[in-house]
């Protein structure tokens, strides 16, 4: 069962949490009605400056498992009234000096990477990794083999890239951090989808362009979008399983 990724921050915005992942193989299913939900990705926070952050992923149920929405990415470099939220993988820390990323849910996820000073913001927490900094990569999801191919899933979201390069998404689904430059800012793949690149623009510039969206049901985290005032948005998470 996988949970929606969160969404990314803005404004130098931290990565979007992995959704959630629970596993059981010893799960027993009855004939019968089971109660089913599939978690959608979170919204990655709007475009400008002294945004909301990005949302959470909605939990997706199977019976009495719950995975839980991913944690959405921090907004805003130039103060803390943003932060990024806990999920079954936490949000990553928009840029800026101490601040932290969110923390996991023990079992389903790893916590957000907290920022580098300035200017690096964090990765969004992935199922399998904790989110890194400087660059913000996202963290890795998990490998299940339940389509019958290997594939990742919960995959954090890339931070914002200023100082350094943005973050790539976590393999299993996780959206490029904004902008897409000198290797940084590429989506996580060998998921089901590929989390989207973030868009290309400049670094230590005004660059105005969003983050990546994580891939549709994976529970990829998106990505963070850059500096500044307009078109900034972070990407979208992605749909869980």
């Amino acid at each position: 069962v996988v949970a929606g990724g969160g969404g990314g921050g803005s404004d130098m915005g931290g990565g979007g949490g992995g959704g959630g992942v629970v596993y059981n193989s010893a799960y027993a299913v009855t004939p019968g009605a089971i109660t089913a939900t599939v978690g959608a990705g979170g919204s990655g926070a709007p475009a400008g400056i002294s945004q909301v952050r990005g949302s959470n992923g909605g939990n997706s149920v199977f019976g009495s498992i719950t995975a839980v929405g991913g944690g959405g990415g921090g907004s805003e470099y130039a103060n803390s009234n943003s932060p990024p939220s806990i999920g079954g993988s936490g949000g990553g820390a928009p840029a800026g000096v101490s601040k932290a990323g969110a923390a996991g849910t023990a079992g389903q996820g790893y916590a957000g990477g907290s920022s580098g000073g300035n200017y690096y913001a964090g990765g969004g927490g992935g199922a399998g990794a904790v989110g890194m900094v400087n660059p913000g990569n996202g963290g890795i999801g998990v490998a299940y083999s339940i389509t019958g191919t290997s594939l990742y899933y919960g995959g954090g979201g890339g931070g914002a890239g200023y100082s350094a390069i943005a973050g790539n998404g976590g393999i299993g689904g996780g959206g490029g951090g904004a902008p897409k430059v000198s290797g940084g800012g590429l989506g996580g793949g060998t998921a089901l989808n590929a989390g989207y690149d973030g868009t290309a623009g400049s670094l230590n510039a005004q660059t105005n362009v969003p983050g990546g969206a994580g891939g549709a049901n994976t529970g990829g985290g998106g990505g963070g979008g850059a500096h500044y005032n307009s078109n900034n948005y972070g990407g979208a998470g992605g749909s869980g399983v």
